[in-house]
């Protein structure tokens, strides 16, 4: 910090020659004092090292926007630190069969699978978890959030569904007869989605509580659905089919570019992208 008071003077000393060849010597020999020093060299990526606050402080003060080991300071009104998925931490869950993960109100909620399973998860920041406990045992598959609350629902030829708007306290829900078993949940103008596996069959809820059952163009094993950009989209496993609605209730076919075990899709900057299970197959649209 010394080092650091000098600098403020040092044009000081420039506007007089003679007075700053008497310090200059002065000068070197701090600077060689401190470079002898034994300081251990910080891994600049180490979020708990000075090395890293210093630098995203700097980019904050200065404005700049592009990330350094995968954070960035993403708004001056809010203290926290933004990811860019670059730069991962292990955390730890309690240990379940966790398949679907959503976030709304605050926290993160997550569910697991397994017959008669009733367990969920819930966490603040996404580092410390708690487990909770889903109303009923089921084969939870998937979770959302929209219009504040979750909405989670169950597989294997089971009309269970709940509802939450905290993740902590659910009440059980009914959905209409699948016939199979309903396969992927999600949310977007102000409908709630759902679609089936092996069927033809979906159902929509503008609450997560009253739901009313739908028709799909074909049968398919429906393994995901999403919604972005005003449109919601839905995937076949083993096929190379697609379909959208503006509504949740009206549907078109669509061609995915091959026939491939299609598994989830999601949406995000523009572009939906879907991936596959077990292969390389991947599409984006558009």
């Amino acid at each position: 910090m010394k080092a650091l008071h000098l600098i403020p003077s040092f044009p000081l000393l420039v506007r007089n020659r003679n007075n700053f060849i008497l310090i200059f010597p002065l000068l070197i020999n701090i600077a060689l004092s401190l470079s002898c020093q034994n300081i251990q060299i910080e891994n600049a990526c180490d979020p708990n090292g000075k090395v890293y606050t210093i630098t995203l402080i700097t980019k904050l003060i200065s404005q700049d926007q592009s990330s350094h080991c995968g954070a960035n300071i993403f708004s001056r009104s809010k203290s926290r630190i933004a990811s860019d998925g670059s730069l991962w931490t292990s955390r730890t869950i309690p240990s379940g069969n966790w398949v679907s993960i959503a976030y709304g109100n605050g926290v993160f909620v997550a569910i697991a699978d397994g017959v008669g399973n009733s367990m969920a998860a819930t966490s603040s920041d996404g580092i410390n978890w708690t487990q909770r406990t889903m109303p009923v045992g089921a084969w939870w598959i998937s979770v959302t959030f929209g219009n504040g609350i979750f909405v989670a629902v169950a597989s294997s030829n089971s009309t269970i569904a709940a509802t939450s708007t905290d993740g902590i306290n659910w009440t059980q829900r009914t959905l209409p007869a699948p016939t199979t078993g309903w396969q992927s949940v999600t949310f977007g103008n102000g409908m709630f989605v759902i679609v089936a596996d092996n069927s033809n069959t979906s159902a929509t809820s503008t609450d997560g509580i009253t739901w009313t059952q739908r028709t799909l163009p074909l049968n398919r094993y429906w393994y995901s659905v999403t919604f972005g950009n005003g449109v919601f989209v839905a995937i076949a496993y083993n096929s190379s089919i697609a379909i959208t609605s503006n509504d949740g209730i009206n549907w078109t076919e669509r061609n995915l570019p091959n026939v491939a075990d299609w598994y989830t899709v999601a949406y995000g900057d523009g572009v939906f992208v879907a991936v596959s299970y077990g292969s390389s197959s991947a599409a984006s649209s558009p």
